[in-house]
């Protein structure tokens, strides 16, 4: 499997990485930018306790970067929860990242 073309991605999101709760609350990563493609969803999915969900947003990564569960991520000015993250390597090779947004 191809990474999808530059072509099809018809957005660009912010992202922060979600690095583990401190004594002040979560800690998030310096803001990266990535151009994906971004389409509404209404698959029901698992989140990361467990719970079923209908996540808002499917996002299909383009780049390889590290995008954990609990991340926020910016679209259109509105902030959004990572819930599942899932990369494809097909044949050991990075192909792609899907994304679910809460």
């Amino acid at each position: 499997m191809m990474r999808p073309p530059k072509y099809l991605m018809n957005a660009e999101i912010e992202f922060e990485a979600y690095l583990g709760n401190t004594a002040y609350g979560p800690s998030y990563d310096l803001p990266v930018s990535a151009d994906v493609y971004i389409e509404p969803t209404n698959k029901l999915t698992t989140d990361y306790e467990g719970q079923e969900v209908v996540p808002e947003y499917l996002v299909i990564v383009r780049d390889d970067i590290d995008i954990p569960i609990k991340s926020k991520a910016t679209y259109e000015g509105k902030e959004y929860e990572v819930i599942n993250s899932t990369k494809y390597r097909p044949l050991n090779t990075f192909s792609h990242l899907e994304v679910y947004l809460r």
